[in-house]
């Protein structure tokens, strides 16, 4: 184990302008004897801080071992489509609650090939379309066995702010820390088809603490991934069902009058008589008694 030091104490500095704010307030209400609001404040000062927290950890040591990017909970491990390389990839999604640590760790040894922002919305990052849509921060990396790993910052609900701090060509070594985000968020990795997934849907993990997989040799991957101003998502073409033919009011009512006398659709009240061709097929299966009574009331109707 390799226990990395960052240059900042246990709190993230992203958080230190948060804390001090929230202190202060807290400390002033309780000089001013504000007794309720200062819990208040004091409940707040603490949350701020937990969520700022950062700590040191203990790193695995051992070729091709990809590490969690930050803690949280494991929300998909599946096959899925890049859409910063357009390459077929293991999808491993990890969602980070406010209680979650939200400082991000470089997963991988290896280099930075591409950097691509790109704003969105702020769905609840738990949601499926949060992985299209949400404002993200997409660094595409090669590993230094070779292997291609995309890892992706992508905002959530009340998240407004992805922090990134490392530009392309740089060079990231297993828990270097390159980025935070504020407020509860995701982070999606793609990992090549030759990798072997550790975890599984559900499963608590920890920012490079936990295996998340382990790479195998080396695929003939492109040198670079897409240009960022393409759209590598590839959609299926919709299958647009052709409407049902409903007929109009006004072509039912012509087939009325084909069908029964002008006098009886003038007159909704009155008894409608049978349709002639239902008539012409029935009136040969009524007894003779029934059938004159029938062509005695068709004719009074008329």
């Amino acid at each position: 184990m390799d226990k990395r030091i960052y240059p900042h104490p246990i709190f993230a500095k992203e958080g230190w302008p948060f804390m001090a704010g929230t202190g202060v307030l807290a400390l002033l209400a309780t000089a001013m004897g504000w007794g309720f609001l200062s819990v208040i404040f004091w409940a707040l000062f603490i949350l701020v801080v937990q969520f700022f927290r950062d700590p040191a950890r203990e790193i695995p040591q051992g070729e091709k071992l990809v590490l969690s990017v930050v803690d949280g909970q494991v929300l998909k491990v599946e096959k899925a489509k890049d859409p910063y390389t357009g390459r077929d990839a293991i999808l491993i999604s990890v969602f980070m609650n406010l209680f979650n640590v939200h400082s991000q760790k470089s997963p991988v040894d290896g280099t930075v090939l591409k950097k691509v922002y790109r704003p969105g919305k702020y769905f609840n990052a738990s949601l499926d379309k949060a992985s299209a849509e949400n404002e993200q921060c997409g660094l595409v990396v090669r590993a230094d066995d070779g292997n291609l790993v995309t890892f992706v910052q992508i905002a959530g609900l009340v998240t407004h702010r992805i922090l990134n701090y490392v530009k392309e060509g740089d060079h990231l070594n297993r828990g270097d820390r390159y980025g935070f985000i504020r407020f509860g968020s995701r982070v999606d990795m793609y990992l090549p088809l030759n990798a072997r997934p550790k975890v599984v849907i559900g499963e608590k993990v920890w920012g490079t603490t936990t295996v998340l997989a382990v790479l195998g040799e080396a695929l003939d991957e492109p040198e670079a991934p897409l240009d960022e101003s393409e759209d590598s998502s590839v959609t299926a073409p919709l299958r647009v069902k052709p409407p049902l033919h409903r007929p109009q009011p006004l072509q039912l009512k012509q087939k009325l009058r084909k069908l029964l006398p002008r006098r009886s659709l003038r007159s909704p009240n009155r008894r409608l008589p049978l349709p002639r061709s239902l008539s012409q097929v029935l009136l040969p299966q009524l007894n003779p008694r029934r059938r004159l009574t029938l062509q005695r009331s068709k004719a009074s109707a008329l």
